[in-house]
């Protein structure tokens, strides 16, 4: 009697092995155990194949291999011109494009992990300005859908807007660098402090006295180091 015992715990050991499913006799024909449960291993969506292998978002199992899902590009709302191009709650897709509130069609942008549809206002949009993937150059913005130059007071664009990189305690010397709110100016690009104090940081600026601040020590991002 040992020996035939023997002999099946091998083939249970080696249907393992080979198959990665767990062998259960409890389990309907076709079927396998997988954390406790007999699933389907030719169209589980978490165990395609074999268990615990779950197919990506948007996918379905058949015959044990993940798979798109079969979608109409032109009409459907979750996979709008592209697979998983999902539109925005409330919004059509019609002719593969995306159609937004106002009834123009929305712009697909590439994203590292899928593409979005976005619906920007093609009248003021400095990125897409009188249509999708237009960009106006530097010291312009969109007005009514076209991109037209800042005026000299006010040369420089940040976005939509106009403004002067030199003078702007905004926008000091870039766009979005801005200057500590106990700033006295911004002349020439660059953030000026109260007297004693000196404007540190990356975009958002701060005074500090660098004769007695720990994190700039006798200048910017010089830290004081104490030894244990």
């Amino acid at each position: 009697m040992l020996p035939h015992l023997v002999l099946l715990t091998l083939n249970c050991v080696l249907a393992f092995a080979v198959t990665g499913r767990q062998v259960n006799s409890s389990c309907p024909q076709g079927e396998t155990l997988c954390d406790g449960e007999c699933v389907d291993t030719e169209t589980s969506y978490f165990h395609c194949g074999k268990c615990s292998q779950s197919c990506s978002y948007g996918d379905q199992c058949r015959g044990g291999t993940c798979e798109y899902l079969c979608a109409d590009l032109q009409t459907d709302k979750d996979h709008c011109g592209a697979c998983r191009a999902k539109c925005a709650w409330g919004n059509q897709c019609i002719g593969g494009k995306c159609i937004c509130d106002n009834g123009q069609a929305g712009c697909l942008l590439e994203d590292d992990y899928q593409p979005i549809w976005e619906c920007p206002d093609f009248s003021t949009n400095w990125a897409h300005c009188g249509g999708c993937g237009i960009v106006c150059g530097n010291s312009k913005k969109c007005v009514d859908g076209k991109c037209v130059g800042c005026p000299a007071s006010h040369p420089d664009s940040c976005g939509d807007d106009c403004l002067n990189l030199q003078t702007d305690l905004q926008h000091c010397g870039a766009c979005s660098t801005r200057c500590a709110p106990d700033a006295i100016s911004c002349t020439d690009g660059k953030c000026q402090c109260p007297p004693g104090k000196t404007s540190c940081g990356v975009y958002s600026m701060s005074c500090v006295e660098t004769s007695s601040d720990t994190s700039h020590c006798g200048g910017c991002f010089q830290p004081v180091r104490f030894s244990n």
